[in-house]
C-alpha cells in the first residue's frame, strides 16, 4: 500500500471510529470560509513532544499538501511538554504562513503549550480562555516534581534549620543526603532556559515589527518565566492579564467564537471528560 492509501485509509477510519471527527471538520470549514484563512485544530489529549512534530508536519505536508498558505492559524488546546519540541513546532508551524500565524486557544495553553501560543502574530482568546507561566517542572529520581523556582526556598529553609539547631544536628545531614544535588544543579541552568526560547518567538513573531518590541519582549519573558510562577503552577492568565502584560490578544467575532467553542466542546466531551 502507498503512503498516501495509507493516510486517506487511516483518515476514513478515524472519521468512522470517531464521528465527532466530521463535525470537527464541517466547523473547520465554516471558521475558516469566516476567518479568510487555513485552520489546523491542534487538540492534544497527550504532551507536546518531538515525535508530536514530526505527526504534525506529515499531516500539513501529505495530508493537506500545504506549502504555503497566506494566512495559517491552529486551534490549540494543551497542558504543555517538551519545550523545546514546542518552541520548533512554533517556528515550523509559522514557515508555513506567508503573512500572518495565529493561534486560537478556545480553552488552555499552559506550560510548553503557552511557548507556543507565543509563537502566534496575534493569539485569539475569550472569557474561558488561559494560558499559564513557563515554569518548567522537573520529575526528580523519585517520581516527584517540582519547580527550579522553589530551590531558593529550599536553600533558606536549610539555612534557618542550621541555625535553630546548631552544627550539632544530623537533621540537615539527613536532608542533604537524600537531596539528588547533580539534579538540582541541571534545575537551576533550566530556569533560565525557555527565556531565549521564548524571546526569539515573540521577537520574529508577535513583535517583529514593533519599534518597542525589545521592551515588551522583556517586560512578557520577566512575567511569564520569573513572576507568575511564584503565584502557582496553576495560575490562570486569561485574556484579560494576557493584554495587560503586552501579549497581543484578539477577541474574535461572536459568530466566529461560537464555532471555535462548539469545536472545543465537542473534542472536550469525546476525549477529555
Amino acid at each position: 500500500m502507498t503512503s498516501k492509501k495509507a493516510e486517506s485509509n487511516k483518515k476514513k477510519r478515524n472519521k468512522q471510529e470517531f464521528p465527532c471527527l466530521k463535525e470537527i471538520d464541517k466547523l473547520t470549514t465554516q471558521l475558516e470560509a469566516k476567518r479568510g484563512s487555513t485552520i489546523i485544530p491542534l487538540l492534544f489529549t497527550k504532551s507536546i513532544s518531538r515525535p508530536l512534530v514530526s505527526e504534525i508536519y506529515d499531516f500539513l505536508f501529505n495530508v493537506k499538501k500545504l506549502e504555503k498558505c497566506e494566512k495559517l492559524e491552529i486551534i490549540l488546546h494543551s497542558g504543555g511538554g517538551d519545550i523545546d519540541a514546542a518552541y520548533h513546532l512554533g517556528k515550523m508551524l509559522r514557515s508555513f504562513a506567508s503573512k500572518q500565524f495565529n493561534v486560537i486557544v478556545p480553552r488552555f495553553a499552559k506550560s510548553a503549550g503557552t511557548l507556543l501560543a507565543c509563537a502566534g502574530d496575534v493569539i485569539v482568546m475569550e472569557r474561558p480562555s488561559e494560558l499559564g507561566s513557563l515554569e518548567p517542572l522537573i520529575e526528580m529520581s523519585t517520581g516527584e516534581e517540582f519547580s527550579p523556582l522553589s530551590i531558593d526556598e529550599l536553600i533558606e529553609f536549610l539555612d534557618n534549620i542550621e541555625k535553630r539547631l546548631g552544627g550539632s544536628s544530623r537533621i540537615l545531614e539527613i536532608i542533604a543526603n537524600r537531596l539528588p544535588i547533580m539534579q538540582i544543579g541541571d534545575c537551576l541552568k533550566s530556569i533560565k532556559y525557555a527565556e531565549p526560547l521564548l524571546r526569539e518567538l515573540l521577537m520574529n513573531g508577535m513583535f517583529k515589527n514593533d519599534t518597542f518590541k525589545e521592551k515588551k519582549v522583556d517586560r512578557i519573558c520577566r512575567r511569564l518565566i520569573y513572576e507568575y510562577p511564584l503565584k502557582g503552577h496553576g495560575y490562570v492568565i486569561d485574556m484579560y492579564e494576557a493584554k495587560k502584560i503586552g501579549l497581543k490578544i484578539e477577541n474574535p467575532p461572536r459568530d466566529q467564537w461560537e464555532i471555535i467553542w462548539r469545536i472545543f466542546r465537542i473534542f472536550e466531551k469525546e476525549f477529555l471528560l
